[in-house]
């Protein structure tokens, strides 16, 4: 449950930057790489691959010891 709580907020605030980033860079008159909400998708992917495998070796654990 812990990681739940905090892959949703890691997803939330990098989600948020996510859509802070263009709108900065358009107020900069700052143009961003074409690949920008590729590398952005992929990266929100990630982390939330990532939590959900330490809540998978989380449960695993809690199977071994009972």
């Amino acid at each position: 449950r812990t990681y739940s709580i905090w892959m949703m907020r890691v997803i939330k605030f990098l989600f948020i930057a996510g859509l802070l980033v263009p709108s900065i860079c358009d107020i900069m008159s700052v143009t961003l790489n074409r690949y920008y909400h590729a590398a952005f998708i992929f990266i929100l992917i990630a982390v939330a691959l990532l939590f959900e495998w330490k809540v998978i070796i989380e449960l695993r654990k809690q199977n071994n010891e009972e």
